[in-house]
């Protein structure tokens, strides 16, 4: 009898679940449209059914597959969350700039093959993508550096 790997089938069925619970929500409490004139409803209705066939897709191919040994790395959890953390109280403080750039660099001390440079270099990317999109694309209004820029 093949073994399942019951890691993945577990998470794929709750993400199903939360697809689908997002999906109900979004149909009973907001206005739907139609697909000329979307109303508010509609793209997290979208959103919940990607959710749910992502899950499914999951949960199917997570039948007779060995599990393979996992591990639970506590360093990268630890960084990556202090590196949101981080980003969310420094985002309206000090502005975009220093947000990103402290995002990037404490996220990136989870991974050690990653040069002080390069981490500089991801970040100003990020940064620049970042001001493309929400400062000059959809001509959002933020600092970015908290009352200088």
């Amino acid at each position: 009898m093949k073994k399942n790997d019951r890691a993945d089938m577990i998470v794929g069925s709750a993400f199903s679940l939360l697809g689908l619970g997002i999906f109900f929500y979004a149909r009973s409490n907001y206005d739907m449209g139609e697909l000329t004139n979307m109303g508010s409803g509609f793209f997290p209705a979208i959103l919940g059914i990607t959710m749910a066939l992502l899950g499914l897709i999951v949960t199917i191919s997570s039948i007779g597959i060995q599990a393979p040994k996992r591990e639970f790395n506590t360093r990268t959890t630890f960084f990556v969350t202090l590196s949101i953390i981080a980003f969310a109280l420094l985002i309206e403080r000090l502005g975009a700039l220093p947000a990103i750039f402290s995002l990037v660099l404490i996220a990136s001390l989870a991974e050690k093959r990653f040069s002080w440079p390069k981490k500089f270099l991801l970040a100003a990317v990020l940064f620049c993508i970042a001001y493309l999109i929400f400062k000059v694309m959809l001509s959002m209004n933020f600092s970015l550096i908290h009352g200088v820029l």
